[in-house]
């Protein structure tokens, strides 16, 4: 059975998402609260110390990161493939999560704060703000 912790709006855990659809993958959905601070509990650090999401948890193997999550899901389950059998075509396929993780994804994240959840993050207590801060 496949476990994963993801939040709607995280694009790394739509990221994993896709995958699992396209591979026909049912999956038990915990939604981690992001602006509440659940990636800082203690039992979800356990599972990623990182404190980010996705994880997918499958057959007691604990997974992160989602382009090395959406790797694992392909190996584990060939059916229907993610990537085309040409060697070059596999490699231009696998430019573009590389490319997602290594400068798209760094350089919107300021920008995606500062838009999206800044002001709701402003309206939390000075505590809860401090907390995940220190996380």
């Amino acid at each position: 059975m496949l476990e994963l912790y993801h939040n709607a709006v995280s694009t790394c855990s739509q990221k994993v998402r896709l995958v699992l659809a396209h591979k026909g993958l049912e999956f038990t959905s915990h939604e981690v609260d992001l602006l509440g601070g659940g990636q800082h509990a203690p039992e979800y650090v356990k599972l990623n110390p990182n404190h980010v999401v996705p994880t997918l948890v499958h057959e007691g193997a604990v997974l992160i990161e989602s382009s090395l999550i959406n790797e694992y899901v392909n190996d584990a389950f060939p059916e229907p493939a993610m990537l085309p059998a040409d060697p070059a075509a596999r490699h231009g396929a696998r430019l573009w999560p590389k490319l997602l993780d290594d400068k798209i994804h760094p350089a919107t994240g300021v920008v995606t704060f500062a838009i999206g959840p800044r002001s709701i993050l402003l309206r939390q207590p000075k505590e809860v703000r401090e907390a995940n801060v220190n996380a």
